[in-house]
């Protein structure tokens, strides 16, 4: 899912890239046609006036002290056949020549004779004396038996300048057929852009071969930390199934033999009791009701023990019964019923291996908090919702219950697969929970 995200927006961003770098290439190929062809246009022009300049002149500065009479004069025919003449075998297809008030004085269309185009920008940059050009793909018609047809045209405003007089006499218009070079910058364009676009194919590949490359080693990686950590987990249970073993045996051999030996002697002692009545023994040593009782104290404190060591009850009557036991015991150790346990599912929905685990968890827990002070209430609860869930909930007045012994009881559920969190109540305290995916 990620490499294929992460190729598409590879793939948009190469096509944005390519369309950009077009486009640049397209507008500085546009600005060199500009430029070239006015150039060319001012070399044309320069030397078209240059052979008619005394006359041309002439003829503007009468045009302009007879401005009222627009085309009435006509035009020269020698004159403006010498400025033709000076043109032929030229990529010049149209002409204008404007006076100083912005009228058409000569034109190749002689409709526009005499009309008035003082509104065009351009034209009144050229009267302030500059250049300037544009490119224009339009329809031009057949003059000078050069071509014509659907042409690209530069169109380009030249002031024609009376020799020591800056201010312009008029304005030399004319369009010049860059058909050629278009069509030669179209395929260097074309050339350049399937150059671009192979060059960003090849980036584009290369870049999604070191993607898969690099998912390839990442999922590699992965599952080789999966399998250490599967080995881990194999490892964390069989030591504590080892563990549990060790626990269940000695507290047999508690509960069974040592207990049961205890509990003979006391029977004899009691006896001997009886028949010695009120006679202390040999040696002045210790009445025997004294005897007994320091040997019923051992009794208790081995069951105790075995009890601590592997309760019968869970072997007996399954996790839920030694869960509340184990509140049971809780609420004696402090006193007053404050442990409520909270159990929603049965012992054969939880594997065995993890009914140890989540009954050492909750014994852990349990004789860590009864050691402490100012416990308000604890809950524990055990349900079954897309896998096995253990929490206990502890209210503390404000107070954050916790430390290395509460750590170290739910470690055994970390190790057996769980994932773990703690959570601070806003209430007050602590909620600790462990959850198994089965």
């Amino acid at each position: 899912m990620v490499t294929r995200h992460f190729a598409f927006a590879s793939l948009v961003g190469v096509l944005i890239t390519a369309i950009v770098l077009a486009a640049l290439y397209h507008s500085l190929s546009i600005r060199t046609i500009i430029e070239l062809g006015e150039r060319n246009n001012v070399t044309v022009a320069t030397l078209a006036l240059n052979a008619v300049i005394p006359e041309l002149d002439e003829y503007l500065l009468a045009s302009a002290e007879n401005a009222g009479d627009g085309a009435a004069g006509g035009s020269p025919k020698e004159l403006f056949g010498l400025v033709l003449e000076s043109l032929r075998d030229t990529p010049v297809v149209r002409l204008k020549i404007h006076d100083r008030g912005g009228n058409v004085r000569y034109s190749t269309e002689e409709r526009e004779i005499g009309m008035s185009e003082r509104t065009n920008p351009r034209l009144q940059a050229a009267l302030r004396g500059e250049i300037r050009s544009e490119l224009l793909p339009q329809r031009a018609p057949q003059t000078f038996q050069l071509i014509s047809g659907e042409d690209m045209l530069i169109e380009t405003y030249v002031p024609i300048r009376e020799p020591g007089n800056p201010r312009p006499l008029g304005v030399f218009e004319l369009y010049t057929d860059v058909a050629p070079i278009v069509r030669a910058m179209t395929r260097n364009e074309l050339l350049v852009l399937g150059a671009i676009t192979a060059i960003m194919i090849v980036l584009y590949a290369l870049l999604v071969s070191v993607v898969l490359r690099s998912e390839r080693i990442i999922a590699k990686q992965r599952e080789m930390i999966l399998e250490r950590n599967r080995t881990l987990q194999t490892l964390s249970e069989r030591r504590m199934a080892a563990e549990e073993n060790d626990r269940r045996r000695v507290a047999w051999e508690l509960h069974e033999e040592i207990a049961q030996t205890l509990s003979a002697v006391k029977l004899k002692i009691e006896a001997l009791a009886r028949a010695t009545a009120r006679r202390q023994l040999a040696n002045n040593g210790p009445p025997s009701e004294e005897i007994v009782s320091l040997v019923q104290g051992v009794i208790r404190d081995v069951r105790t023990l075995a009890m601590d060591l592997r309760p019968p009850i869970l072997d007996d009557f399954g996790l839920g019964a030694a869960l509340a036991q184990l509140c049971r015991e809780a609420e004696q150790a402090l006193g007053r019923p404050l442990v409520r346990p909270d159990i929603a599912v049965r012992d054969e929905d939880v594997p065995e291996p993890l009914r140890v685990v989540v009954f050492r968890v909750v014994q852990q827990t349990l004789k860590h908090l009864v050691s402490r002070n100012g416990i308000e209430d604890v809950r524990v609860s055990l349900d079954q919702e897309q896998g096995l869930r253990l929490a206990v909930e502890v209210s503390a007045g404000g107070e954050v219950i916790g430390g290395p012994a509460i750590s170290e009881a739910w470690e055994r559920a970390v190790l057996s697969g769980a994932s773990y969190r703690e959570t601070r109540r806003e209430t007050g305290g602590m909620r600790y929970e462990a959850f198994w995916s089965l």
